[in-house]
């Protein structure tokens, strides 16, 4: 069985996801929901109206390429409707959202999933890990970009986008950290500076978390050179993520993992949100549940950039 997706938003993540579907035979894309006319959706049905497709009884789930201001509105109605829901990153907004969305995914017993495609770098031996006060781990994020270029439309209205660098491209390396070592519990800014007020071009903090593990971490846009590099230093193990790459240290005896692509991640991921839709329950990874500790950690940064939300 082929679980039906529909796409609303098509921006550039609403192409990133259709490029996926459209590679695979778990999930096939069903059609694309875009309110503003000059947006080309090429050929690939184009419903009419938010109405048309939550009326549609063969689309089973909704991807929802929208910004984060607002979105939780339509994540709602799609699941009332009996979609399933799968969200573009950041999920939510606040703590109160995730469990407002997990509650109504409960209740109309649909999945709900996040397009959190780095989580399936992750090597299974890492869970299995301890991870706990002797831990201390370093994340540095450095993603150039032409910040007026990149910070215009809905991406320069903090109410629409939850912030800047650290809340869109920051967030995937950030959620790495939590699935290993728990929810935040405190964070300190260390330093900070915006294009404009809310919207951030670099954060440096520290993180403590729910095991007693400990976090440094800066993520900017403003250096010339790219790099995402996680590491992870308990009493005998280490683990390291870096540019994709992966590779776990245990008592000396060091196992380095393929490289994948993030398409090829992307696809992992949208057969764990189907296979999950098709049993009825909630994905193995990309599950909304896991993005608590990040959403903790984002409304804390959004805060203190002056965003209310």
């Amino acid at each position: 069985m082929a679980v039906n997706i529909a796409i609303v938003g098509y921006g550039s993540a609403g192409r990133q996801h259709a490029k996926t579907l459209l590679d695979m035979n778990h999930a096939s894309l069903y059609g694309i929901y875009e309110k503003n006319p000059i947006v080309d959706t090429d050929s690939v049905y184009r419903f009419t109206s938010w109405e048309e497709l939550l009326s549609n009884p063969d689309v089973n789930a909704i991807a929802l390429c929208l910004p984060p201001g607002g979105r939780a509105n339509k994540a709602f109605e799609a699941l009332d409707a009996g979609k399933s829901v799968l969200l573009e990153k950041p999920p939510c907004t606040t703590e109160k959202e995730l469990d407002q969305l997990l509650k109504a995914a409960n209740d109309a017993n649909q999945t709900i999933g996040i397009m959190f495609q780095h989580r399936y770098r992750l090597p299974e031996e890492a869970f299995n890990v301890n991870w706990d006060h002797q831990t201390t781990a370093i994340l540095e994020v450095s993603r150039p970009r032409d910040i007026n270029r990149y910070f215009n439309d809905w991406r320069q209205d903090p109410a629409l986008s939850f912030g800047g660098i650290t809340a869109h491209l920051g967030i995937h390396y950030l959620d790495l950290a939590c699935q290993m070592l728990g929810e935040p519990i405190s964070f300190h800014q260390a330093g900070r500076r915006e294009f404009s007020p809310g919207i951030d071009l670099r954060t440096v903090g520290t993180i403590e978390f729910s095991t007693g593990a400990a976090m440094s971490f800066v993520v900017t846009c403003e250096a010339e050179a790219r790099k995402e590099r996680l590491s992870l230093y308990g009493p005998d193990i280490r683990l390291t993520i870096e540019d994709g790459r992966s590779a776990l240290e245990y008592k000396g005896n060091l196992r380095q993992y393929p490289v994948e692509s993030t398409h090829e991640m992307r696809k992992q991921l949208y057969m764990d949100f189907a296979s999950s839709i098709i049993n009825k329950e909630q994905p193995e990874r990309c599950h909304l549940q896991g993005g608590r500790g990040v959403t903790r950690l984002l409304e804390q940064i959004a805060m203190n950039g002056g965003i209310h939300i």
